[in-house]
């Protein structure tokens, strides 16, 4: 007799081995989006896990639902500022702001 577990023994731990949202989607072949949506339907992942099973029991039971494309905002168009000709729109962010003179905190520590 042999100690390897039969095949049904290995489909039951894959089908019940717990799995985070990514990994879930990605056995069930749907996008993160339609796991979250599940979450909102009432699909409860104890400890951020879950496994197949439970996904495909959790989706026979349930009304039928879809998930919804997120759209971006569309860019409102640049107005025009005052008659300066400069932009008095936000600043560009990450970048690097330059010190003051009298920073203690780019100043070298020295050995006392």
């Amino acid at each position: 007799m042999t100690d390897e577990p039969s095949p049904q023994i290995e489909l039951e731990r894959y089908l019940n081995r717990m799995r985070t949202g990514k990994d879930l989607a990605n056995e069930l072949g749907v996008s993160p989006d339609y796991i979250s949506t599940m979450k909102w339907n009432g699909f409860s992942m104890p400890g951020g896990k879950a496994s197949i099973r439970m996904a495909r029991t959790f989706i026979e039971e349930c009304e039928p639902f879809g998930v919804l494309a997120t759209k971006r905002r569309p860019r409102l168009p640049e107005q025009s500022d005052a008659s300066s000709g400069k932009s008095h729109g936000p600043t560009r962010k990450r970048v690097q702001r330059k010190p003051s003179s009298d920073s203690r905190k780019n100043r070298l520590h020295k050995a006392v």
